[in-house]
């Protein structure tokens, strides 16, 4: 009797540190090399788009589905658009992007990493939120982060709020993220880029090649439909109050944001560690219907001068694709573009849509 026992203690003794170590691996589904490549297109944006951006990422077929709902009801525009968004059953944090088409955009064409950045914020929020202040500190002395006549940048305690100038005014920041945080310190893991269509691009979107920020068209806030997603930084959670209305938008009212699984549409969770990574998926490495053909031009060009169309120089790494389940189809993709940069204001839907190109694949060399 002795010796079987004895030799199954020994089995459990020699079987509990993998298990030990399998549960460490669990517990850090994201390593920090990764949550700086997901967070730093975004640390940058105001709080409470940052705030609707990391809640709406956590359903990312919906994000899908509102893109395409956009695209193909270009016409509604203000008051008609948030009762259009009020029949649909996304959860307010979709709706409430809808009043900013080129974050949505850039959400659906680079929906590897939103799903990533959904995952991490599930999994890992103090992390997450820790790492925006981070990035934000990082941009801050390389002096590319502060106050402007787009937004108010002020340091509150050990963290960096950023809030618009005008209360229910707000202006999306395009900026490389591999740029204005300074030398970026995870060359094996650059953060992505997402190069905009004509149609959502500043006059002066060539300055980022600097290392500046560059800011799209305002965008008045419209009460009916941009719920008041705001950021708890000594908490590090999510809060959801009243919505902005007429230059107010206190915080009376507000609750705790909290994820809604029936919003996920059956999207699998990520339960494993990142441990092996592969290269970005563009656009043209996509699934395509077979009456489409994929952009045969690269996304990633060399840098050019100022004032003209600028890209980074090569393309970024991303974690592994959790599975999901299939996506709708993506957008056509135009045969050309425009040669000529957007004005400076918040394109009007229908026109951003005609002769839209590839909005991760640019013809412009």
């Amino acid at each position: 009797m002795a010796r079987p026992l004895q030799a199954l203690l020994i089995c459990i003794a020699a079987c509990l540190p993998p298990l030990a170590q399998a549960q460490t691996d669990q517990q850090a589904l994201f390593s920090q090399s990764d949550l700086d490549q997901m967070l730093a297109p975004v640390a940058l944006y105001p709080d409470d788009l940052l705030s609707n951006v990391l809640a709406a990422s956590t359903y990312p077929l919906e994000v899908v589905q509102a893109d395409r709902y956009l695209q193909q009801n270009t016409s509604l525009q203000g008051n008609a658009l948030a009762d259009a968004l009020n029949t649909q059953p996304w959860d307010g944090s979709i709706k409430s992007l809808a009043q900013f088409p080129s974050v949505l955009a850039m959400m659906d064409d680079q929906l590897s990493w939103t799903e990533q950045l959904g995952n991490a914020f599930l999994a890992q929020p103090t992390a997450v939120m820790d790492t925006v202040q981070a990035l934000r500190a990082r941009a801050a002395a390389n002096g590319t982060l502060q106050s402007n006549p787009e937004e108010v940048v002020q340091t509150q305690g050990n963290d960096i709020a950023i809030q618009p100038a005008q209360p229910d005014v707000v202006y999306v920041p395009y900026y490389d993220p591999g740029l204005v945080y300074g030398v970026w310190w995870w060359p094996a893991q650059p953060p992505i880029f997402w190069n905009p269509p004509l149609a959502y691009r500043p006059y002066n979107f060539g300055n980022i090649g600097s290392g500046g920020i560059a800011y799209g068209g305002r965008v008045i806030v419209n009460g009916n439909s941009f719920s008041r997603f705001r950021p708890n930084w000594g908490t590090h959670t999510i809060s959801v109050g009243t919505p902005r209305r007429g230059g107010g938008g206190g915080t009376g009212g507000a609750t705790a944001w909290h994820h809604d699984a029936a919003h996920r549409l059956g999207v699998a969770y990520r339960t494993v560690p990142t441990a092996n990574r592969v290269t970005q998926q563009t656009s043209a490495q996509r699934a395509y219907p077979s009456q489409l053909t994929a952009p045969a031009q690269p996304q990633f060009t060399t840098r050019v001068q100022q004032n003209e169309t600028y890209r980074p120089t090569a393309p970024a790494v991303m974690p592994v694709q959790p599975q999901r389940t299939e996506m709708p189809a993506p957008r056509a993709v135009p045969a050309q573009v425009e040669s000529h940069p957007a004005p400076h204001t918040e394109p009007n839907r229908a026109e951003a849509n005609h002769g839209e190109p590839n909005r991760n694949n640019d013809t412009h060399k």
